[in-house]
């Protein structure tokens, strides 16, 4: 069940008023605001468009945060509770975001030209050239060499001892079963890539 809260927050000007409701998870959601693309409410605050969750944090505990980040962690964007807010750097706020699934990646991303049963297929195929791969999904060399050099598309992992779809764990969240054919198919080799052996 949630609860309505309001927050006022001291500006140079006047007092800025927020309304909004408790979620079950303690998260203080505003009502009243405009949010960014990335899920950030938005307020004017000491002269500036900043966002609310930093705009409270300075407020509530009357320190500045230049030079630094106000995270969450609760990991919800919209969220201003104070008690969910702490400083931290950019590296740690990144690398944070990473290891809590919170990264898009691979077809996460909108300009991904690849899907992961592409790339498992890039992985896989030894019989073309990185040009030839790269012809064949459309995109450029250098894409197919940072697929094979394991600097893109790190979340696809694959057991190359067998080369055949069979013990391909892709550790992406959004996958919940591991890809897998029937354990007495295989993949062939074709000139257009692979096909199930018969």
């Amino acid at each position: 069940m949630t609860k309505p809260f309001e927050i006022f927050l001291n500006r140079k000007s006047k007092k800025c008023r927020i309304f909004g409701y408790v979620d079950d998870s303690d998260c203080w959601i505003a009502t009243n605001l405009a949010k960014d693309k990335d899920g950030y409410a938005r307020v004017w605050y000491n002269q500036r468009d900043d966002r609310l969750h930093r705009a409270v944090y300075e407020n509530f505990y009357n320190c500045s945060a230049s030079g630094f980040e106000v995270t969450h962690i609760c990991d919800t964007p919209s969220c201003s509770n104070p008690m969910h807010l702490t400083l931290d750097t950019h590296f740690n706020n990144m690398r944070g975001k990473v290891e809590r699934g919170r990264q898009p990646r691979g077809t996460d991303i909108p300009a991904s030209k690849l899907t992961d049963e592409q790339v498992i297929r890039i992985k896989l195929d030894t019989s073309h050239s990185v040009n030839e791969k790269a012809e064949m999904y459309s995109v450029s060399t250098s894409c197919i060499r940072a697929i094979l050099k394991g600097k893109t598309w790190k979340h696809i992992v694959i057991d190359e001892s067998t080369n055949t779809f069979n013990d391909i764990a892709i550790t992406n969240k959004r996958a919940t079963n591991i890809l897998s054919i029937p354990s007495d198919q295989t993949l062939q080799k074709t000139d257009m890539g692979f096909k199930e052996a018969a």
